[in-house]
């Protein structure tokens, strides 16, 4: 009986989250764990959004990442990791990045 008490306070944690995501209309995550009846596999619902001072800028043929670093005049480390690039596949011509603002 003693342990009763903490079994349905953890229980009664776990289907309060259980709840709150299913609100949602798609539960951002990479793997596609539980992403929601309107995503589909291979939707990026993980893209990077543009905050104040920023910009999307849309790469161009022949441009690699530290050529568009080197234009924004930031680091290729912070482009990596402010676009959240796991691989060179995303750096396609036609593909946008968060870039500084002008």
């Amino acid at each position: 009986m003693r342990y009763l008490l903490p079994v349905l306070a953890v229980a009664a944690l776990v289907v309060t989250g259980c709840e709150e995501r299913q609100n949602m209309r798609a539960v951002p995550n990479r793997e596609l764990h539980a992403a929601g009846p309107e995503s589909k596999a291979g939707d990026n619902v993980n893209k990077p959004v543009a905050i104040r001072g920023e910009q999307y800028y849309t790469i161009q043929s022949g441009e690699t990442i530290y050529t568009i670093a080197k234009k924004f005049n930031v680091t290729t480390a912070w482009l990596i990791k402010r676009n959240d690039i796991r691989a060179s596949d995303e750096l396609k011509p036609g593909n946008s990045l968060i870039v500084p603002a002008k």
